[in-house]
């Protein structure tokens, strides 16, 4: 499920799944498609936050167990077709998007944080990348969060699935600010008014830049989980 706010021209998405650990579905990759398509053009949002209801989890990754019907191979393309679409939904969206991460941020979880413009997280969490325990090869996962980290903060993340937490994770780069749990939110949309002032035009225009060749890189990735 996805809960939308619009409030002083900054659009908040919400994932509010009934578990409280908001993995991410075919339903939660539609919705958030649908939002950001309807947000892209919309006169009225100059900004998105991305957030997530409940403290178990920002989002605990990919649910693993929706295509369990299916044939291995095939819910294993369906779930890569949803998590690169909303990847590149997120980094060719030309207005400002923050991330409020207010518990693990964990898999795709971690991606979709990563691929938002930049990141509020709560003091006391953390992010992981545990594909590699679960023996699924993760290269999407190396280009989204690798543009953030030096290599060996992302070898430690994505080979040996380490945790990194919230104070660590502002030390290397990964996390633009802190803020307690209840308040990363409000942060996030602190943060997105320092845009008030800033063309939507130059920051659309500066975003394509910094992003430039970021979408093959992803589509590259994707195809070599399959190799």
């Amino acid at each position: 499920m996805l809960d939308t706010s619009l409030q002083t021209q900054i659009l908040t998405l919400t994932l509010n799944g009934p578990s409280s650990v908001n993995a991410l579905n075919e339903q939660n990759y539609e919705a958030l498609h649908v939002a950001l398509a309807d947000a892209r053009d919309h006169p009225d949002v100059r900004a998105v936050v991305i957030a997530a209801s409940g403290r178990k989890a920002f989002c605990a990754g990919a649910d693993l167990k929706e295509y369990a019907d299916r044939d291995p191979h095939e819910a294993e393309q369906l779930q890569m077709k949803f998590l690169l679409r909303m990847l590149i939904d997120l980094i060719e969206f030309p207005k400002p998007v923050v991330a409020a991460v207010q518990a693990p941020a964990i898999g795709a979880g971690m991606m979709l944080a990563c691929a938002c413009d930049e990141i509020v997280m709560a003091e006391e969490t953390w992010m992981s990348l545990p594909e590699a325990q679960i023996n699924i090869p993760a290269p999407i996962a190396a280009v989204i969060v690798g543009r953030r980290v030096r290599l060996g903060v992302m070898h430690a993340l994505l080979q040996r699935a380490d945790r990194i937490s919230s104070a660590q994770s502002v030390a290397q780069g990964l996390v633009d600010e802190l803020a307690p749990a209840q308040d990363v939110c409000e942060k996030a949309r602190q943060r997105l008014s320092v845009y008030s002032g800033i063309s939507p035009q130059v920051y659309d225009v500066n975003k394509r830049w910094l992003n430039r060749g970021l979408r093959e890189q992803l589509e590259n990735a994707s195809r070599a989980v399959h190799i």
